[in-house]
């Protein structure tokens, strides 16, 4: 896996969860392009992706084979900059939603970004789930970074 900067706040913050990541061969706004538009998101993350680029537009990425859907709205969508949206499976329909928060900005030799997953109680199948989330973060993360060949 391609070796990513990650912040993990456990001791300080079990209620979310904050991961940094260094991009090289990326602008800001191609990075922000990969989160938001659905012919590439498939290459990195989703199998299928369905998007509605803009402030208060909705997502729906798909893995058919895993019969998963996870589904949100884009609150915030600044390109290049800020993207915030909610997080919602199909198949967990009594779980919370949660939000992801996203800011990106200029790294030597390309992008990055900082991400808060959240929020999280102190209740251990959430402080399970928190875990997962940072577990699935780092992987696809690592995908979407191998795009530009990854240092």
């Amino acid at each position: 896996m391609s070796d990513l900067k990650i912040v993990r706040e456990i001791a300080t913050d079990p209620l979310s969860l904050m991961i940094e990541a260094d991009f090289p061969g990326f602008t800001p706004e191609e990075l922000f392009d990969h989160f938001v538009r659905p012919d590439l998101l498939p290459l990195w993350w989703a199998q299928e992706a369905a998007t509605e680029e803009r402030e208060g537009g909705s997502y729906h990425l798909s893995w058919p084979a895993m019969e998963q859907d996870l589904r949100g709205v884009f609150a915030v969508f600044e390109p290049g900059t800020r993207l915030v949206f909610t997080w919602a499976w199909d198949h967990e329909p009594n779980a919370p939603v949660r939000e992801v928060a996203i800011e990106f900005g200029a790294r030597d030799g390309g992008a990055g970004l900082r991400l808060t997953h959240g929020p999280y109680t102190d209740v251990e199948s959430e402080q399970g789930e928190r875990m997962g989330h940072l577990e699935g973060w780092e992987f696809f993360l690592g995908r979407l970074r191998d795009l530009k060949g990854g240092i």
